[in-house]
This record gives C-alpha cells, sequence and structure tokens, in this order.
C-alpha cells in the first residue's frame, strides 16, 4: 500500500482515535487551535502544490472563470429549499420550542453566530473540503465515493474533537427530556 492510500487512514482514522483516548483519560485538546493549526498546514501545503502545479494547466483557474450568475442563484434557490425544509421538519426533529435559544439568551446567541462561522466553520472547510478535495482526488475519485469518504472523515475527526455531553446536558433541552431514559 502506498504512502498516499495510508495518509488519510493516519489523519482521519488514527488520529481521532488517539483525540478520542486521550479525551477518555482526561487529557482535553482544545479543538479550536486544533482546527486552525490543522488548517494553516493546509494552506501551507496547498499552496506548495499550487506552485508545483502552477507549471502544468490551468483547468482550475479556467473553472472558476466560468462560474457564472446562473451558478449563484442555483446554489441560492438549494440553500433557501434546504431552510424552508428544515423549518418544515423542525417539529419532528426536537420538542424544544423554536428559536428557543436566542429568545433565552440573545447576547451568547449572537456571539455563537458571529463567531463560530470565522473561528470554527472556515477552518474545517479548510481542512474537509479544500485539501480533502485537493489531496485525495486521484485516489478516491472525484464523484459520490469521495463526497461520502470525505463526509465520513469529517463526522469522525470532529466527533472525536468536540465535547461529548450526557443526555442531562444535551444541547437541545427538549430533546433531553424526551430522551431521558423513564
Amino acid at each position: 500500500m502506498r504512502a498516499k492510500s495510508l495518509e488519510p487512514i493516519i489523519l482521519f482514522g488514527v488520529l481521532p482515535l488517539v483525540l478520542l483516548v486521550m479525551r477518555s483519560n482526561g487529557i482535553r485538546i482544545p479543538p479550536l487551535p486544533l482546527l486552525w493549526i490543522g488548517a494553516v498546514a493546509c494552506m501551507i501545503l496547498m499552496r506548495r502544490h499550487r506552485k508545483h502545479e502552477a507549471e502544468g494547466s490551468s483547468h482550475a483557474e479556467e473553472r472558476r472563470k466560468k462560474a457564472s450568475r446562473a451558478d449563484l442563484i442555483e446554489a441560492a434557490l438549494l440553500v433557501s429549499l434546504c431552510s424552508v425544509l428544515l423549518l418544515a421538519l423542525y417539529p419532528l426533529i426536537s420538542t424544544s420550542p423554536m428559536f428557543e435559544f436566542p429568545r433565552e439568551r440573545p447576547i451568547v446567541w449572537l456571539v455563537v453566530l458571529c463567531l463560530y462561522p470565522i473561528l470554527s466553520v472556515v477552518p474545517q472547510g479548510i481542512i474537509f473540503r479544500r485539501w480533502f478535495a485537493l489531496r485525495y482526488t486521484t485516489l478516491l475519485g472525484s464523484g459520490g465515493t469521495m463526497v461520502v469518504i470525505g463526509a465520513l472523515c469529517f463526522r469522525v475527526f470532529t466527533r472525536s474533537l468536540w465535547k461529548r455531553r450526557g443526555t442531562g446536558h444535551h444541547r437541545d433541552r427538549g430533546c433531553a427530556r424526551s430522551c431521558a431514559p423513564t
């Protein structure tokens, strides 16, 4: 097995397992600095890859230029449709009242709303979208296999980073009430 085939197993299988074992032994590594260190490392690797590939084709550059207004409209419609679907399905997903968090703690909600995308989503996007696709397209292809494997890697890795809450401290108190043993 080539080193490039072992790399995703080590990064997205062994490393999360090590983090889980450390956490279960009381050693907790703060997730945001770890995410940002990983994102910076991935950005450096992507930059080196781009410099190396710059001598070759400019297919990615041409593709970026072809992104049109129709693509933006399609993405906006898809996001809108999914948002409406989530709103419609919310009563099936949770027993807590909708928008309870912003009503009860609006300042904390605003801080989460503003900082979460910057502090957490950006590095996750760099690692699990851009770098993962750049690095493993040749190994996994660019179709459904890549998407499914990438989503599984994201799930396993982020599960090992964030503290798992018990039923009594679940973020969705409605679920904590409905999921609690009777």
